[in-house]
């Protein structure tokens, strides 16, 4: 079935659990015929008490998760709204975080 809402294009928006800002602005830039659907990244501990490999690994899962739960409405593409800075620069950043 088509999505009459979205025709154009949808989109699968990942975003912290704690990020308030990024759905609103997601949805104040969205143009017509284009649908946002929000999968929100869940974490189990947030802080620094196990060291950053924990912490990177937290996140690792909790976006995995959001993605997963967004696959069933068959986004067109994904936005993930975060930033891991503490976790690694550089150009074998993609590989080390968020495709293990």
């Amino acid at each position: 079935m088509t999505d009459c809402l979205g025709p154009r294009l949808k989109v699968g928006v990942v975003l912290p659990a704690t990020n308030t800002s990024v759905q609103p602005e997601m949805e104040a830039m969205r143009p017509e015929g284009v649908t946002n659907h929000t999968g929100r990244m869940q974490t189990e501990d947030t802080s620094l008490t196990g060291g950053i490999e924990d912490l990177v690994s937290s996140y690792r899962e909790a976006t995995h998760r959001a993605i997963g739960s967004l696959l069933p409405c068959k986004p067109d593409c994904f936005v993930v709204a975060f930033s891991p800075r503490s976790t690694g620069t550089g150009p074998d950043l993609r590989t080390r975080w968020w495709f293990r």
